[in-house]
């Protein structure tokens, strides 16, 4: 075996200590990934926060990104994509004081779509989404109190259960709000329960 000279001894040895001391950062080594991150098809929309937490649990996304990758199997998602609009130039739009930044599933039909136009939602269809997405929270709410009542919990154990769920901030604003949600329902139970009372009476004049 062929031996190695002193002199390049040294300096194998001295480029080792400098690897040690100074480790090659293997992030900074994928400039392709960088950038098709950064090509990501994103919209960004203003929703409620209670709504935005509602959204990270449904698409299983963490909190701390602030933003939440849509699944297009999903029909809160499949209707979001059908909200979005394509443009050849940028379009401004107000900033609000709750924004949510979304992206958008890539897939072979709207890949060049996507990839080669600017996209935005416009104000009205952000309101569609909005109420689109609410009605979606206030169905949740509903079926989990429909459950939770007919195994006898009381509704402020039902709150907190279900805030606890959805990895929504626990304070007193969402805890009223989602009381509200609840009182809502059950008038509208109430309401029904009226109506075909009322109608056994009218038949039984």
């Amino acid at each position: 075996m062929e031996s190695i000279p002193v002199e390049n001894q040294t300096v194998l040895s001295e480029n080792q200590n400098l690897q040690k001391e100074n480790p090659v950062d293997i992030t900074d080594n994928h400039p392709q990934e960088k950038a098709e991150d950064q090509d990501r098809p994103k919209v960004t929309i203003e929703l409620k926060p209670i709504l935005q937490d509602f959204l990270y649990h449904e698409f299983q996304c963490h909190k701390g990104t602030d933003e939440v990758i849509i699944d297009g199997d999903n029909p809160i998602g499949q209707f979001i994509q059908s909200m979005v609009s394509v443009s050849d130039r940028p379009r401004k739009q107000p900033a609000k004081e709750h924004m949510m930044t979304l992206i958008l599933p890539v897939q072979s039909w709207n890949h060049a779509l996507l990839r080669e136009n600017f996209l935005f939602i416009p104000v009205w269809r952000q309101e569609q989404i909005q109420l689109y997405v609410e009605a979606q929270f206030r169905l949740r709410i509903k079926e989990y109190f429909f459950v939770g009542y007919s195994k006898k919990y009381p509704q402020d154990k039902i709150v907190s259960a279900f805030l606890e769920h959805y990895n929504i901030k626990f304070n007193q604003c969402n805890y009223e709000t989602i009381k509200k949600y609840d009182y809502r329902n059950r008038r509208r139970i109430y309401r029904q329960i009226d109506q075909e009372i009322q109608e056994d009476v009218r038949k039984n004049v």
